[in-house]
């Protein structure tokens, strides 16, 4: 391995991951990463500060050192298609003389780099405000190194199974199977996002864990007991548990390098020389049901090009769709646990007082929009948007314009139908139509505000870094903006006539800000020039 290849491998590796660019929604030139960074802070302060209560030192490192495990697997997962597979810059790097472990390594030490600032920002709060309240100095130092230590060894199991299956997957299968992952774990998380404050009802000072043997096969546990050992507290088994944090950190860096790296460039020579075979006969016969009304409710030719060029578009790119599919996840785990618990049930216009799963439910069907609005802007081949500004069109808007027309109808309508037909299980049919249709409504607002924010031709934004683990963060926090739900709910109780009042203001609303949407694109698109 060539160390000065290496220094300057991950050196230019960094300095694109800190490299200032245009955000998404907005004009501003501060990095993504650096807002993501700001997004974990927020949430693991968050977390410091529910537990602030909790004087064991081994369960409050347990709690947090967990989140930060949990949060750290989802960023790699979500971010691996471009931090370590990605096979996008090899054609810069194959014709040199850089080795294949060299060229991996280097790949992995910008991700550890990723994980290290990412973990940091998530645990560096709770390390303090630990230290404050918990154990000291000496408790503040052992939390963040044990944290950024538990981090990086779920980053090395991370890289572990990925490289597996893709020795035994090419890689379309591959990027199919990450977008199931990736629902799945968003899934998981919103549902331990709801729960852990049911866990941690009450006073967090009475809280307790009986710790039997069950702490040697959990991974949080091992490092929890790390940081209890460093503070002076625990036995024997602190000492065991320390012993395995340690090993199982060093085993899973050891390994993601030792069984990958040498057959590393060539693995990417065969995803960058694998063809992106599109499914021809999918792509025959496509507009049928709900695309097929979306399509009839474009008005010009304009429209309609752009509606089929996002269908076909998020028909043939995975990586697409594994950016945007996860949305569907956060509401979707709302209702279970709204199943679970039992708080989806009665008449929803006439709920329990205060925050319920049901406004959780509906706050998330809203933000689903939340996904598509960056999304359906970003590809790969961003560069190819070079014909939009080529093309004969006389209003550049009516290209975005079917293409949310196609994210309407494929995606948002299904998607009420089926929560509709869910609710219905549960509660009374016009309760759950009265509910569907109201967060309907906000989805499509919300759609359109973000949309504004944010006024680009389809698919002409390069895929920013850390956008999908940002967005569930950001979502997450935005939560104290559910207070929406609760006022429309509390109106909603005084009867019909409120409920038809309120659905009438909402949909001028949503015409508002399509309307607005409209002459916001058309003036900006006209001036915007090729970014490439």
């Amino acid at each position: 391995m060539n160390r000065d290849q290496l220094r300057a491998l991950v050196s230019a590796g960094i300095r694109l991951d800190l490299r200032a660019s245009r955000s998404t929604h907005g004009r501003t030139r501060v990095p993504p990463l650096v807002i993501a960074l700001i997004v974990y802070a927020f949430m693991g302060t968050l977390l410091a500060t529910a537990l602030v209560g909790q004087r064991d030192p081994f369960l409050y490192s347990l709690f947090t050192i967990s989140a930060a495990m949990f949060m750290t697997g989802l960023v790699v997962v979500m971010e691996y298609g471009t931090a370590v597979v990605s096979p996008d810059d090899f054609h810069i790097i194959a014709h040199r003389p850089v080795s294949s472990r060299t060229y991996f390594w280097a790949k992995v030490l910008n991700l550890l780099f990723f994980v290290s600032v990412t973990a940091g920002a998530m645990t560096l709060p709770a390390a303090i405000i630990g230290g404050i309240f918990v154990g000291g100095g000496a408790f503040t130092l052992a939390h963040a190194v044990a944290s950024l230590a538990s981090c990086i060894a779920v980053a090395g199991f991370a890289v572990l199974v990925y490289a597996a299956a893709l020795r035994i997957w090419s890689y379309e299968r591959f990027t199919s199977a990450v977008t199931y992952v990736h629902t799945a774990v968003t899934f998981v998380l919103v549902l331990g996002y709801i729960f852990l404050p049911r866990v941690l009802g009450g006073d967090v000072a009475l809280l307790s864990v009986e710790r039997g043997g069950w702490v040697y096969v959990a991974p949080p546990a091992w490092f929890a007991g790390a940081v209890e050992l460093a503070t002076g507290g625990g036995g024997t088994q602190s000492v065991v548990l320390a012993l395995l944090a340690a090993a199982a950190t060093f085993a899973l860096v050891s390994a993601a390098g030792g069984t990958i790296s040498l057959d590393y460039s060539r693995k990417l020579s065969e995803l960058a020389a694998a063809p992106g075979r599109a499914d021809e006969e999918r792509d025959r016969g496509h507009t049928r049901g709900f695309s097929r009304l979306g399509l009839a409710l474009c008005r010009t030719d304009a429209e309609r090009a752009g509606f089929e060029l996002m269908a076909a578009y998020m028909r043939r790119d995975k990586k697409l769709r594994a950016r945007i599919l996860p949305a569907f996840g956060l509401p979707l785990a709302a209702y279970m646990a709204g199943l679970l618990t039992g708080e989806l049930s009665g008449t929803l216009a006439r709920g329990a007082e205060g925050v319920g799963l049901q406004q959780i439910l509906g706050f998330y069907s809203m933000f689903i929009g939340f996904f598509f609005a960056s999304g359906m802007i970003q590809s790969d081949q961003w560069k190819a948007s070079w014909i939009f500004y080529a093309a004969p069109v006389e209003n550049r808007d009516e290209l975005m314009t079917g293409a949310r027309k196609l994210v309407i109808s494929r995606f948002l309508v299904p998607f009420f139908i089926v929560l509709y037909a869910l609710m219905s299980l549960t509660v009374p049919v016009s309760s759950a139509a009265s509910f569907v249709t109201v967060v309907f409504l906000l989805a499509l607002i919300t759609f359109a505000l973000l949309s504004l924010t944010s006024p680009r031709l389809p698919l002409s934004q390069a895929v920013e870094k850390t956008r999908q683990a940002r967005q569930i963060g950001l979502i997450a926090i935005l939560g104290a903006f559910i207070g929406v739900l609760v006022a429309i709910q509390e109106a909603m109780r005084r009867g019909p006539a409120a409920v038809v009042a309120i659905i009438g203001a909402l949909v001028a609303a949503a015409g508002a800000t399509e309307w607005l949407l409209r002459r916001r694109l058309r003036a900006r698109l006209a001036r915007q020039e090729y970014p490439g």
